[in-house]
């Protein structure tokens, strides 16, 4: 099952890049989905970090802050969901409360890892101090102006929607590729071996085709040789 699945990656790959660009179209044009899917993105980063997270942070201290950090991401992408439900195509008459929520969370996700790495001395690395300080901007915009309306998250989700599936794309043409050259050695095995199982000639029958070949230049001789007449 795992090698049918490598073998034909390219083709998940293909229709996976199709679906993400149709997400970013639809994000951007029907604002009520930006509810669903920003919604579900904290659901999922809440829920399926928090275990992780919590049992390989030594520091008792900021396990309490990460599951808070959790807690709170969870319950802000099933409001997000439950104003979708309950608002539908309604839905502008909440931009404010929108921006508030998606800002506040990513300036709250930024907090923790400033407090974990700065006062608790957790391990890190350069990219994510540099996104969290790119998270700690934008949500503090957000927050102040209200900046993050749906139009623009839907601009930026389309954008991000786009240079996801370039990737995946480029993954799929070296998959494809790699999947295309694996049929044409295989082919070329085959006939390899077809060849070499061609029946080789008995001993027997090398000795019939030399005899054969001796008469027959024994006989081309006796044609060439020149008539004696009496």
């Amino acid at each position: 099952m795992k090698q049918i699945f490598k073998r034909y990656l390219w083709l998940f790959e293909f229709i996976g890049a199709a679906i993400i660009i149709g997400v970013g179209l639809v994000c951007k044009f029907v604002p009520v989905v930006l509810y669903f899917i920003v919604g579900t993105i904290f659901v999922f980063m809440g829920l399926f970090r928090i275990i992780p997270l919590v049992k390989t942070t030594e520091d008792k201290f900021l396990k309490w802050f990460y599951a808070g950090e959790m807690i709170i991401e969870v319950a802000a992408g099933v409001v997000l969901i439950v104003l979708a439900i309950k608002k539908g195509n309604d839905i502008d008459d909440s931009k404010a409360l929108f921006g508030y929520i998606v800002g506040g969370i990513l300036y709250l996700h930024g907090f923790v890892y400033f407090l974990g790495t700065s006062l608790r001395k957790d391990v890190t690395t350069f990219l994510p101090f540099l996104a969290n300080i790119i998270l700690l901007t934008v949500g503090t915009w957000s927050i102040a102006s209200k900046g993050f309306t749906l139009s623009t998250l839907g601009w930026v989700i389309l954008a991000f929607a786009i240079l996801s599936a370039g990737f995946i794309v480029f993954s799929g043409i070296k998959n494809y590729s790699s999947y295309r050259n694996e049929l044409a050695a295989k082919r070329i095995t085959e006939n390899v071996k077809v060849e070499d199982t061609k029946e080789a000639p008995t001993s027997d029958q090398i000795e019939i085709e030399k005899e054969d070949e001796t008469n027959s230049n024994i006989d081309g001789d006796n044609d060439n040789a020149p008539e004696v007449t009496a």
